[in-house]
């Protein structure tokens, strides 16, 4: 009877290892055992290791991102963010201009201010603070627009700051040439002025309103419904930085999304975070998150008019000078990706 063939044991061995490699490495590749897409787990959702950058200004208007960071949610996403935090939106525009960041905040006219200076892609709407946000406070004997005449007032230049004054004061038939635009370059400087008396009137938010209104001889003028504005904040990013790293993009708006419930769930606890952070009081941020600031993600058709007939007003009126084709600076696919139904304008209609 003839032997059966002889095994090569250490040459089977290597080839079933070959087979198993091989079928490990398939499922891999195919996403065999991994999270169905789109299933909002905290689990990393981007393979992307790049840390982000983002500059934040030292207002409420940067709460989203700080709880963000505090409560984790970057890191759920798989988003490796750091804070840089300046004084104004505009600060943090400046910084992704010059390279220093990936991201930044500004209100409206700010952003519009500085789309022309920059390869900036705009991503998404992420605050809009209401109209009694923003207060004019003047000093005695001031009690009406035309009273600012010959008057110093205090403006934060290139900042929603700087077109507040100039909606205004149009608004009342005021030229600039009848007053003085004192340049101040923080909201503490602002009061602090109007403290002194080296200003007689300044617009200031409601996280610093407590301060003003104490100060002897003053009071409120106005809000910003006198000018029938509202102001609305965005996320941009760097536009080599969005284009190469949309799913990066995508899980920040995530984090954010994350953090928004959670101001809305928990603002006791947000407050303590600004506090932490920002040394603003508690009861101011607790005022702005449940009367004054709608935090959400968004992008509408409303939003893109409105920018535009900003940037239209400011065109008209010699405040922007630069070259700005608004359309071609949105770049909306990674909130489409996130969440599809927070996105009702498209740039091609």
């Amino acid at each position: 009877m003839p032997h059966a063939p002889t095994i090569d044991t250490r040459a089977w061995m290597k080839r079933l290892l070959a087979v198993v490699t091989i079928s490990m490495i398939s499922a891999s590749a195919f996403g065999c055992g991994a999270e169905p897409a789109g299933k909002s787990s905290g689990s990393n959702t981007s393979a992307d290791n790049t840390t982000v950058t983002i500059g934040v200004d030292s207002s409420s208007f940067s709460l989203p991102f700080r709880v963000a960071q505090d409560e984790g949610y970057f890191d759920k996403y798989g988003a490796h963010v750091q804070l840089s935090t300046y004084s104004f939106g505009i600060d943090t525009l400046n910084a992704v201009v010059t390279k220093q960041a990936n991201f930044g905040e500004a209100m409206d006219f700010a952003l519009l201010t500085r789309l022309g200076k920059g390869n900036m892609k705009v991503t998404s709407v992420i605050a809009s603070p209401a109209s009694g946000d923003q207060i004019l406070y003047v000093r005695s004997p001031i009690s009406r627009p035309s009273d600012l005449k010959g008057k110093r007032l205090g403006v934060q230049r290139g900042t929603v700051n700087e077109y507040i004054w100039a909606r205004y004061l149009n608004q009342y038939h005021v030229g600039e040439s009848q007053v003085k635009l004192e340049p101040l370059t923080s909201e503490a400087e602002l009061v602090e002025a109007f403290a002194k008396g080296d200003v007689d009137a300044i617009w200031v938010n409601k996280a610093f309103e407590s301060k003003v209104k104490k100060l002897p001889g003053v009071k409120k003028l106005a809000d910003l419904s006198a000018i029938h504005f509202r102001m609305v904040g965005y996320l941009v990013g760097d536009e080599s930085f969005v284009a190469s790293h949309p799913t990066v993009v995508s899980n920040i708006l995530k984090a954010l999304n994350d953090a928004d419930r959670f101001i809305r769930e928990h603002p006791n606890q947000a407050a303590d975070i600004a506090y932490n952070e920002l040394n603003i009081p508690k009861s101011e941020v607790l005022l702005e998150i449940e009367h004054d600031y709608d935090f959400m993600l968004r992008f509408t058709r409303g939003d893109y008019n409105e920018l535009q007939a900003i940037l239209q007003w400011s065109r008209n009126n010699g405040l922007i000078t630069d070259n700005v084709d608004l359309r071609k600076s949105i770049e909306l696919q990674p909130l489409m990706a996130a969440f599809p139904n927070k996105v009702s304008y498209d740039p091609q209609s």
